[in-house]
Order: structure tokens, then C-alpha cells, then sequence
């Protein structure tokens, strides 16, 4: 343990008279594991992965809250809020990390495809969202969590297609 307790020295914060400001600390290197042998690491290795496994059932119902959370960005986005484009963007990017975590990939993959037209695109027609998320929908309801699902596989393959086909049409008309 290192002389600052498990994480290392602790940030201070600056008191400013209108604000306080966090100043981090910049020594990384304390916080370091160190001096391990291979056994030490293959030890904790094993025992993440089996606190991998024991999270696993709890799964499902974290991705159908990150789905409950892309719906409420879609509904914002849908009702024009300002920031409605930008917190839909925020959450199928945030599906489009956690889903694979999640044994999910198929809907980071259509997640993936929502992000990449979004960011190519100045505006995504409103049925291709929807098709997106119908898509996100059906693999979280139905619990498709393998990469090789028959139906699956094909849906998002449409899927990415129509994207790379928007992007293209896109590109030409700039």
C-alpha cells in the first residue's frame, strides 16, 4: 500500500471566490500495480473474470435500462429539444460501447451505425433512426447476446448497408 492509502495522494481542491476548482493529481505512477509475479496477475485475471461471470445475469436489465435511456434521447430529439440531436447521439454512442460489454454486440453494432450516420450525416431521415433503434429493440427484447444470431446478423448487415449507402449519396452530393 502506497504511502497515500490504496489510490494514491488524494486531490485538493483550490477555493476561488466564486468557484473551487479540483486539482488532480498528476503522479500516476503510485497508483500503479507493481511487483507482481505472472501467478499474481494470472490470480487476478482469474478473479475478475469470475466477477464477470457472477454480474452476467444482472446483464439484461442494465441493457434495457441503457435502452430506456436511448428512448428518452429519442423522444427529446424527437420533440425538437435543443440538444435533442446532441443526447441521442450521446446515448447510442454510450450503447454502442456497453452493448458488446454487456454480451449485447448486434445492438452495439446497430448502435454503431446510428453514431456513424449521425456524425457523416447533417440530418438522418426520421424512418432510418427509427429502423435503428426498432433494430436496437428487438435484439435487447428477444435477448439476442451472440455475434452469429441467423436473423440477427442479417438484420444489422441491412442495417450497416443502408448506412454506407446514405453516407455515400451523402458524400456525392457535397
Amino acid at each position: 500500500m502506497s504511502r497515500h492509502g490504496d489510490w494514491g495522494p488524494r486531490p485538493h481542491s483550490v477555493d476561488h471566490e466564486d468557484h473551487s476548482k479540483i486539482e488532480p493529481v498528476r503522479d500516476l505512477a503510485e497508483r500503479a500495480v507493481t511487483g507482481g509475479t505472472a501467478a499474481d496477475y494470472e490470480r487476478m485475471l482469474a478473479q475478475a473474470e469470475m466477477n464477470l461471470a457472477s454480474l452476467k445475469q444482472e446483464f439484461p436489465a442494465w441493457m434495457a435500462s441503457e435502452l430506456a435511456d436511448l428512448e428518452t434521447a429519442l423522444k427529446n430529439y424527437t420533440d425538437g429539444a435543443p440538444d435533442g440531436a446532441k443526447l441521442l447521439f450521446r446515448k447510442a454512442h454510450d450503447m454502442r460501447g456497453q452493448a458488446a460489454t454487456f454480451g449485447y454486440p448486434l445492438a452495439g453494432r446497430a448502435a454503431d451505425c446510428l453514431c456513424k450516420l449521425m456524425d457523416a450525416l447533417q440530418r438522418v431521415p426520421d424512418d432510418v433512426i427509427e429502423t435503428h433503434m426498432n433494430a436496437i429493440r428487438i435484439i435487447i427484447k428477444m435477448n439476442i447476446n451472440v455475434e452469429d444470431h441467423p436473423v440477427g446478423t442479417q438484420m444489422i448487415g441491412e442495417l450497416e448497408k443502408l448506412g454506407y449507402k446514405l453516407i455515400r449519396q451523402a458524400l456525392k452530393a457535397v
